[in-house]
């Protein structure tokens, strides 16, 4: 098991997933986790996890610069001691108590899947959250038989098991060192080399939501991101193709203009704790036009 983890106390993720480790272990599986600390500043967090992985047995590793999250999972992957690799994101919780067990029969059931990825679940929070309800207005681009529709379109590293020679022919492509669409061509690649995706419904839970704020800000990084690569994954990226339908009926500058005096308007509704989910598809496209 994998943990990527930048500015985060994960000693409840190191918790969870060593105990659910602890009795396969007993059973005879051998495994570990490894916790690799991207560049981590606040050193009350590190050692926090530090601390967490010496009380329940995990391996913690310290790189002394932020290297983006791309290379931080080839990184755990070149760490990693056995031949599947688990990768978590460290804000991120099993769902079910048979969480590893639900792996291990996949790939002891099922031969050698290359890939085998088990989705992702959103709890309710307690506040008023623009994440939460785009997610859940968009779940059913997630359920299992959407994901099995799509196998290289509905994929994230955020819960993904891999066999670890996929790592001989697909790594994280490590020009993205800024937040958003690595998971996008990741499974790109695996595509292109026909590398075979098991969907499964084994999902982590999102429990800790950003403010509405950061998720706008992140969500703008993200289409930064998507720009430079635009061109790589223009097939893989369903936005950029309305986006080109859009073109052919408005025209850029039109566009543009729109945006400019909508756009301002739009962030403050959906910053505010009223934010209305259905702007946000619009704020989304309007952005990006403006690059």
């Amino acid at each position: 098991m994998l943990l990527p983890c930048y500015n985060r106390d994960c000693s409840a993720q190191v918790e969870i997933l060593c105990g659910q480790l602890g009795v396969l272990t007993a059973d005879g599986v051998a495994g570990e986790l490894v916790v690799l600390e991207d560049g981590s500043k606040d050193a009350r967090l590190v050692q926090a996890n530090e601390q967490a992985c010496q009380r329940f047995g995990a391996r913690h590793v310290i790189a002394k610069e932020n290297v983006g999250r791309a290379a931080a999972r080839n990184r755990l992957m070149d760490e990693a001691r056995y031949a599947w690799l688990l990768l978590v994101d460290c804000d991120l919780y099993p769902a079910s108590a048979d969480f590893l067990n639900n792996y291990l029969r996949c790939i002891c059931e099922e031969g050698k899947k290359k890939v085998v990825y088990g989705g992702l679940r959103n709890v309710k929070p307690a506040f008023s959250c623009l994440r939460y309800d785009y997610e859940q207005a968009t779940a059913g681009r997630r359920t299992l038989e959407a994901r099995c529709r799509q196998p290289y379109a509905s994929l994230s590293a955020a819960n993904l098991c891999l066999y670890y020679k996929v790592m001989e022919t697909v790594r994280f492509d490590e020009r993205f060192r800024s937040y958003g669409y690595e998971d996008v061509m990741f499974g790109r690649q695996l595509r292109l080399h026909a590398i075979p995706i098991e969907h499964i419904n084994n999902p982590v839970e999102i429990c800790d939501f950003e403010s509405n704020a950061t998720y706008i800000r992140k969500t703008e990084e993200a289409l930064r991101t998507l720009f430079r690569f635009q061109e790589e994954l223009h097939d893989d990226v369903r936005m950029l193709q309305v986006l080109e339908d859009v073109k052919r009926y408005v025209p850029v500058a039109v566009l543009r203009l729109f945006g400019r005096l909508s756009l301002p308007l739009l962030k403050r509704n959906l910053v505010s704790e009223n934010a209305c989910c259905r702007f946000f598809n619009l704020y989304k496209l309007l952005y990006y036009a403006k690059l």
